[in-house]
């Protein structure tokens, strides 16, 4: 049924296990039986023993992708069901790899002069991620006024390694993420992690609006409540600045231009789902220049970050129509089933040129209506 689920076991023999197990039960896709079972493996292990702590780490993964994978062919979880529970999955695993990095630093250096915790961007904000997709993170920090910025930097930074590290490094178990951070303040040119009043500073006044875009579906996925809460506020407080509509609607003209060109794989027969005109990308940003305009009227538009939700708030705010609405919702949908279907089948994200026309043409339109 899926090559891609063929390759994923030839590339991950010990998931053989998982074809033990009932493939049923998609209760196990939440996030406290995930957390347990992580726990549980975890405790198996002797203490210390980080090599293999990081290949239990990589199994669980493959574990567990293969499960929603086989659930999504079996048809027992929808497109968004096989998305949420690679998004749980991710932030299981972040949590964990976050709090052993925490540890194995302050073995070396003492107590934590603050908290650290993870923002994640794009899909992974979103809770969409796919079944290879990279994780787009940003590493963030707050000190608890005790210690000078710099010091706790240089604590926050090496913890940052240390995540970068458990994540990407490759054991006989395979890796478990690919990393994204080119999100951090600054670029990759800026620190690896910045504390929360750096990056407030960094949006408000040297940000450029494709940053802000990014911003609309940034979320903390690792961290406490108290950072998690600070970050809030000051991804709230950039995101309802009020902004002139002629100068982002040619910002956003021009990134959208720019990827097109760059990246497209469309060709004459060959349509790319994603960042061809009328795709994805066409959505995301529709929505992106809608909120960033909006916020500053309609705050209630800062919480949504799940494509689907933001498409219904921004109907509840009436800023689009209940067409326009339903039109951005059925193709997104429509984007997304196909999208996860080839890449069950290990191929491109591209669909022949006379398939979903309605739905390319009405999205199209609306970016036409929008943008000119």
């Amino acid at each position: 049924a899926s090559p891609w689920i063929s390759r994923h076991i030839g590339l991950h023999p010990v998931v053989l296990d998982e074809l033990l197990q009932p493939l049923a039960d998609t209760s196990r896709f939440e996030r406290e039986p995930l957390q347990a079972e992580l726990r549980h493996r975890l405790s198996q292990i002797e203490t210390g023993d980080e090599e293999m702590a990081m290949n239990v780490l990589r199994e669980f993964h493959h574990g567990v992708v293969l499960r929603v994978a086989a659930a999504d062919v079996r048809g027992d979880i929808d497109a968004h069901g096989v998305e949420r529970a690679l998004t749980l999955l991710a932030e299981v695993l972040l949590e964990q790899v976050l709090s052993d990095a925490r540890e194995r630093v302050e073995k070396r250096q003492g107590k934590a002069p603050g908290t650290a915790g993870v923002v994640a961007y794009g899909k992974f904000a979103a809770g969409e991620l796919g079944y290879h997709s990279d994780l787009d993170i940003v590493v963030v920090f707050e000190t608890d006024n005790t210690v000078a910025n710099t010091e706790a930097e240089y604590f926050f930074s090496r913890v940052g390694q240390r995540l970068i590290h458990l994540l990407t490094t490759r054991t006989h178990a395979g890796s478990l993420y690919e990393l994204d951070m080119r999100l951090r303040p600054s670029g990759r040119s800026g620190t690896l992690v910045s504390s929360v009043e750096s990056f407030r500073d960094y949006q408000l006044n040297h940000a450029w609006t494709w940053e802000h875009q990014a911003l609309v579906r940034a979320r903390m996925v690792a961290g406490g409540k108290g950072l998690t809460d600070h970050f809030e506020a000051v991804r709230r407080e950039v995101l309802c600045q009020p902004r002139e509509a002629e100068k982002l609607r040619g910002d956003i003209r021009d990134m959208r231009q720019r990827m097109l060109t760059a990246n497209c794989q469309s060709d004459e027969t060959q349509y790319d789902i994603k960042l061809d005109r009328g795709g994805i990308v066409d959505i995301e940003f529709l929505l992106q220049y809608m909120v960033l305009l909006h916020a500053n009227g309609h705050p209630m538009l800062c919480e949504p970050r799940n494509t689907l939700e933001l498409i219904e708030r921004l109907v509840g705010e009436g800023i689009l129509t209940g067409e326009q609405g339903a039109v951005l919702g059925r193709a997104y949908r429509g984007y997304l089933r196909q999208s996860l279907d080839l890449k069950l089948l290990d191929r491109p994200v591209l669909i022949p040129r006379s398939e979903l026309t309605g739905e390319r043409e009405s999205v199209a339109g609306l970016w036409e209506k929008t943008f000119g």
